[in-house]
């Protein structure tokens, strides 16, 4: 099967009016996160990680993918991660201005370590008032598994994303006159070139969300990130993500984050009270 890009129909870019519509409307007293679990791996053909991932509190999950062939890519990856999860003390509800302020915090760190170009892409998973706000940077990417399909949340900044936006098919442009993958957007560049695309959606009851880098789903079909993301715990199913990408060639490292959405018992007897009443 493929894993072409097929964003889901119910996400759209939103601002602050529709985000509090959603928020609104969401079950969410009812949903929140019941399991969890990361993993990652240096493949077999990298000299070093790359990727940083992080967690704060359960509610910010965060997977970055320093740029490649770059120096200072984990610098920028470290740096991006850090810098969400230490801006979410607070409530946010503009993901957008946020990424940008990392950004600026990426390129400040690259230019004091002598980088000219570090940079990172970046996927990030915000869980608020029974919504989960993702605002990614790149090709990172975020998955949402429902049942046995595998629905993409997120659309690459890339070359080849550009181009099949604009209806070209890049199967017939001369070989190697551009890298396919290179990025058109990413932390650590300038002005719109980091601008973040943000979605928001109301998960429900075992939904499980994937945030992963390319060495994971280039690596992968999309029958086979959905076996491993079924019937086994978040962090096994992490741990089985980035272990099948390595015995699938490992070209690069690969991260991956399992979140699983859920109603807890304290909440199911809420809501049995509530209809009680």
């Amino acid at each position: 099967m493929s894993t072409e890009q097929r964003p889901d129909e119910t996400t759209e870019t939103i601002d602050g009016d529709l985000f509090a519509s959603l928020q609104a409307e969401a079950s969410a007293p009812l949903t929140g996160t019941i399991d969890w679990g990361t993993a990652t791996s240096i493949g077999n053909v990298r000299a070093r990680n790359e990727d940083a991932s992080g967690n704060l509190d359960e509610v910010l999950f965060v997977v970055a993918d320093g740029m490649g062939g770059h120096p200072g890519g984990d610098l920028a990856a470290k740096t991006t991660v850090s810098g969400l999860l230490s801006s979410a003390t607070r409530p946010i509800d503009d993901w957008v201005t946020v990424l940008r302020q990392v950004n600026d915090q990426v390129r400040i760190s690259a230019r004091g370590r002598g980088y000219d170009r570090a940079g990172s892409a970046v996927v990030m998973a915000a869980i608020e008032g029974g919504l989960v706000t993702i605002a990614h940077v790149g090709d990172c990417r975020a998955y949402r598994r429902r049942g046995f399909e595998l629905q993409p949340l997120t659309r690459d900044h890339s070359v080849k994303e550009e181009l099949r936006s604009s209806g070209i098919d890049a199967a017939t442009l001369p070989q190697g006159k551009a890298s396919l993958h290179a990025l058109t957007r990413y932390m650590g560049a300038v002005g719109e070139n980091s601008v973040a695309d943000v979605t928001a959606l109301a998960p429900i009851d075992g939904d499980r969300l994937l945030l992963c880098t390319d060495g994971v789903y280039r690596q992968l079909d999309e029958e086979q990130m959905v076996h491993a993301l079924t019937g086994r715990s978040c962090s096994a199913a992490a741990e089985l993500l980035v272990a099948m990408a390595d015995e699938a060639g490992g070209r690069d490292n690969a991260t991956a984050t399992v979140i699983e959405f859920g109603i807890t018992p304290a909440d199911r007897r809420k809501a049995r009270n509530g209809k009680s009443s």
